[in-house]
Protein backbone atom coordinates (compact mmCIF):
# COMPACT_ATOMS: atom_id res chain seq x y z
CA UNK A 1 0.00 0.00 0.00
CA UNK A 2 1.29 3.44 -0.88
CA UNK A 3 1.54 6.27 1.61
CA UNK A 4 0.85 9.99 1.47
CA UNK A 5 4.04 11.92 2.04
CA UNK A 6 3.71 15.50 0.81
CA UNK A 7 2.04 18.19 2.86
CA UNK A 8 0.24 19.26 -0.32
CA UNK A 9 -1.52 15.88 -0.51
CA UNK A 10 -2.43 15.99 3.19
CA UNK A 11 -3.78 19.52 2.77
CA UNK A 12 -5.86 18.51 -0.26
CA UNK A 13 -7.40 15.56 1.57
CA UNK A 14 -8.22 17.68 4.64
CA UNK A 15 -9.69 20.48 2.49
CA UNK A 16 -11.75 18.36 0.08
CA UNK A 17 -12.26 15.15 2.01
CA UNK A 18 -15.18 13.51 3.74
CA UNK A 19 -14.70 12.94 7.50
CA UNK A 20 -15.93 10.08 9.65
CA UNK A 21 -15.26 9.71 13.38
CA UNK A 22 -15.31 6.30 14.99
CA UNK A 23 -14.07 5.53 18.51
CA UNK A 24 -10.68 7.13 18.67
CA UNK A 25 -10.13 7.46 14.96
CA UNK A 26 -11.00 10.12 12.39
CA UNK A 27 -10.85 8.94 8.78
CA UNK A 28 -10.72 11.59 6.05
CA UNK A 29 -10.91 10.42 2.45
CA UNK A 30 -10.80 12.13 -0.92
CA UNK A 31 -10.56 10.95 -4.55
CA UNK A 32 -6.99 10.92 -5.82
CA UNK A 33 -7.35 10.24 -9.56
CA UNK A 34 -4.89 7.33 -9.33
CA UNK A 35 -5.38 3.60 -9.69
CA UNK A 36 -4.53 2.74 -6.09
CA UNK A 37 -5.35 3.87 -2.59
CA UNK A 38 -2.88 5.86 -0.49
CA UNK A 39 -2.82 6.27 3.27
CA UNK A 40 -1.41 8.98 5.52
CA UNK A 41 -1.17 8.90 9.31
CA UNK A 42 -1.52 11.77 11.77
CA UNK A 43 -0.68 11.22 15.43
CA UNK A 44 -0.50 14.45 17.41
CA UNK A 45 1.74 15.27 20.33
CA UNK A 46 -1.20 15.06 22.69
CA UNK A 47 -0.99 11.27 22.32
CA UNK A 48 2.28 11.12 24.25
CA UNK A 49 6.01 10.97 23.74
CA UNK A 50 7.67 10.16 20.43
CA UNK A 51 7.95 6.52 21.49
CA UNK A 52 4.22 6.29 22.15
CA UNK A 53 3.32 8.13 18.93
CA UNK A 54 5.51 5.81 16.88
CA UNK A 55 3.91 2.79 18.53
CA UNK A 56 0.47 4.15 17.58
CA UNK A 57 1.64 4.67 13.98
CA UNK A 58 2.91 1.09 13.80
CA UNK A 59 -0.44 -0.18 15.10
CA UNK A 60 -2.31 1.93 12.54
CA UNK A 61 -0.12 0.72 9.67
CA UNK A 62 -0.62 -2.90 10.70
CA UNK A 63 -4.39 -2.41 11.04
CA UNK A 64 -4.55 -0.68 7.64
CA UNK A 65 -2.83 -3.69 6.07
CA UNK A 66 -5.75 -5.86 7.24
CA UNK A 67 -8.41 -3.60 5.67
CA UNK A 68 -9.39 -3.42 2.01
CA UNK A 69 -9.44 0.21 0.96
CA UNK A 70 -11.38 1.18 -2.19
CA UNK A 71 -9.05 2.11 -5.03
CA UNK A 72 -8.73 5.65 -6.34
CA UNK A 73 -8.90 7.37 -2.96
CA UNK A 74 -6.52 8.94 -0.47
CA UNK A 75 -7.10 8.30 3.23
CA UNK A 76 -5.74 10.19 6.23
CA UNK A 77 -6.09 8.40 9.56
CA UNK A 78 -6.04 10.75 12.56
CA UNK A 79 -5.50 8.98 15.87
CA UNK A 80 -6.76 10.16 19.25
CA UNK A 81 -5.70 9.00 22.70
CA UNK A 82 -8.15 6.09 22.62
CA UNK A 83 -6.09 4.26 19.99
CA UNK A 84 -3.29 3.81 22.50
CA UNK A 85 -5.34 1.47 24.72
CA UNK A 86 -7.80 0.06 22.18
CA UNK A 87 -7.51 -3.63 21.36
CA UNK A 88 -6.05 -4.35 17.94
CA UNK A 89 -9.19 -6.24 16.90
CA UNK A 90 -11.35 -3.19 17.73
CA UNK A 91 -8.98 -0.93 15.83
CA UNK A 92 -9.26 -3.06 12.68
CA UNK A 93 -13.06 -3.26 13.02
CA UNK A 94 -13.39 0.53 13.43
CA UNK A 95 -11.17 1.18 10.45
CA UNK A 96 -13.07 -1.32 8.30
CA UNK A 97 -16.38 0.25 9.35
CA UNK A 98 -15.14 3.73 8.43
CA UNK A 99 -14.06 2.55 4.99
CA UNK A 100 -17.27 0.62 4.31
CA UNK A 101 -19.46 3.64 5.06
CA UNK A 102 -18.14 5.32 1.93
CA UNK A 103 -18.63 2.37 -0.42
Amino acid sequence: MKTLRSSRDFGRVFAEGHRRRLKGLVVVDSPNGLEGARIGLVVGRSNGSAVVRNRIKRRLRHAAAKVRFPLGRDYVLVASREVRTMSFHSLVENLQEAVEEKE
